[in-house]
């Protein structure tokens, strides 16, 4: 796989390489190594307060992404779901896998994607971050099978978790 390097300029004019794998803070100040960006600390105690979310965060992970998830729990079963968050600090929205349906949407004017998976019973929001990078908020639900009525779950989580993202 090919990494894009980011610049950033020490004089104008002279283009110096900077991290791999990093994207500019959300300040403009100094590059954030999105290996170290951890998904659990994007759901600060206002989102898990606005959102619902009860319990402690149920770390995990794959080879290509660092995730957590949480239980929102709104009044019912058939309201409730599981939403989950995971950084992508080496594939970005081309590498986007979904078995349903997928749209660009734009959120807190970042360019994302929101796209259907595991056959269709999970909505997921894919926030870029930078070209090759990206954070996935997915919905899912044991009482709702189809994926597309989660959407507005993982939409509304996505844009509170998009202010927190460098």
């Amino acid at each position: 796989m090919v990494l894009a390097a980011a610049c950033t300029s020490g004089e104008a004019g002279q283009p110096v390489p900077g991290e791999v794998g990093a994207a500019p803070s959300a300040s403009g100040s100094a590059p954030v190594d999105l290996v170290d960006l951890d998904p659990c600390a994007l759901v600060t105690p206002s989102i898990r307060s606005r959102l619902g979310v009860r319990g402690e965060a149920d770390e995990g992970g794959t080879a290509s992404a660092r995730s957590c998830q949480w239980t929102v729990e709104r009044g019912s079963a058939r309201d409730s779901y599981v939403l989950g968050v995971a950084v992508f600090p080496t594939l970005g929205l081309d590498e986007v896998s979904a078995s349903g349906g997928v749209a660009d949407v734009e959120i807190g004017g970042r360019r994302a994607l929101r796209s259907l998976r595991l056959n269709g019973t999970v909505c997921a929001i894919s926030l870029e971050l930078t070209a090759t990078s990206r954070v996935d908020v997915q919905a899912n639900s044991a009482t709702q099978r189809d994926g597309a009525l989660l959407c507005p779950r993982a939409e509304e989580a996505a844009g509170l978790i998009e202010a927190e993202l460098p």
